[in-house]
């Protein structure tokens, strides 16, 4: 099944890789997941009607979901700056 939400790759601008905006934006992508995740949770709990066990079960799930999906935006954000420091690194190497 196809993401419907784009990377920060997928966001780039068509001209040289920005090693800035990925991280940033993978930032961003992160923080919008976990307030999503916090708002359905403060959301659920300050209704006054009961929710059942199954209600919460799949509260919790679609939370889970949310934090899997920051957790990949902060990956595409540690790969960006681990790829940015190889690159400085071979550029420095290349002319040593």
């Amino acid at each position: 099944m196809d993401d419907p939400h784009p990377t920060p790759t997928d966001l780039l601008p068509e001209e040289a890789e920005q090693y800035e905006w990925i991280v940033m934006k993978s930032l961003i992508d992160s923080h919008e997941q976990m307030m999503a995740a916090m708002e359905q949770h403060a959301l659920s709990s300050m209704t006054t009607a009961e929710t059942s066990n199954e209600e919460l079960i799949t509260q919790l799930k679609s939370a889970q979901q949310s934090h899997r999906r920051a957790i990949e935006d902060l990956d595409t954000a540690i790969a960006a700056l681990r790829e940015k420091s190889q690159a400085r690194e071979s550029a420095t190497n290349a002319f040593k």
